[in-house]
């Protein structure tokens, strides 16, 4: 799934909790098929959304390598912003993978959150890259939970997303840093597509999401969907 939407831009105030701007027009896309599928579709999206028009262009998701190829190839000119829950979520993996659950790992957690918060990227890399030198690299056939697998896995993420953590420039230029918007409307699609009982075709499935997509949409793509749709009833 991929929304685009527009805002205008909200740069953060000294001493109030920064929330970023407010979305103004959000439209939904989604597909059953690959990323490259998705990456076009959403790229078609923008384009109608006026994308190429505007001042400032940013992508906004979480660092995953399928994402990755999907903002490369398709905004190339965006700034990338890593998500930045998914970038927390990051540090509290490593936190447990280091110390295990308790205060020990909170406090690393704090610590590392609060160099991410402030701009300190390079510090934090050290510090994770730091602690994977301590655990040793990671056995070949070790598993996904492995704490040695988990801060390599954790170091090569941030190593590639550090673009996309600036996150005290990203907050002065009055941008977004979290998904939010998407997360609501995958909760939106998640109601009529994946609730209890429901059983699909992958062709049921993949026109459910065109129709609720456009439904959810808050441009004028519900409209335009029913003038093309062949059951529309003559004008």
């Amino acid at each position: 799934m991929a929304v685009v939407h527009d805002a205008v831009p909200t740069p953060e105030v000294a001493g109030v909790k920064y929330e970023g701007p407010k979305p103004i027009t959000r439209s939904v896309t989604a597909t059953m098929a690959p990323w490259d599928t998705l990456g076009d579709h959403a790229s078609a999206l923008a384009e109608r959304r006026g994308y190429p028009h505007a001042r400032e262009k940013v992508f906004i998701s979480d660092g995953a390598p399928a994402i990755r190829s999907v903002r490369e190839r398709c905004f190339p000119d965006a700034v990338f912003i890593l998500d930045w829950a998914h970038a927390v979520q990051h540090l509290h993996s490593c936190a447990l993978a280091i110390f295990g659950p308790g205060e020990k790992a909170d406090r690393w957690h704090e610590r590392q959150e609060d160099r991410l918060w402030n701009g300190h990227s390079e510090r934090l890399i050290a510090e994770i890259a730091k602690r994977s030198r301590q655990l040793g690299p990671p056995p070949k056939r070790a598993s996904e939970n492995d704490p040695r697998r988990i801060l390599a896995n954790n170091l090569d993420y941030f190593r590639t997303n550090r673009r996309g953590i600036d996150y005290p420039t990203f907050r002065r230029n009055g941008w977004p840093i979290g998904s939010g918007i998407i997360e609501s409307a995958i909760k939106q699609i998640a109601k009529r597509v994946k609730g209890t009982e429901k059983h699909w075709t992958l062709k049921g499935a993949e026109e459910t999401l065109q129709v609720t997509t456009h439904l959810i949409s808050e441009d004028d793509s519900w409209e335009h969907f029913w003038k093309r749709c062949p059951l529309a009833p003559a004008a």
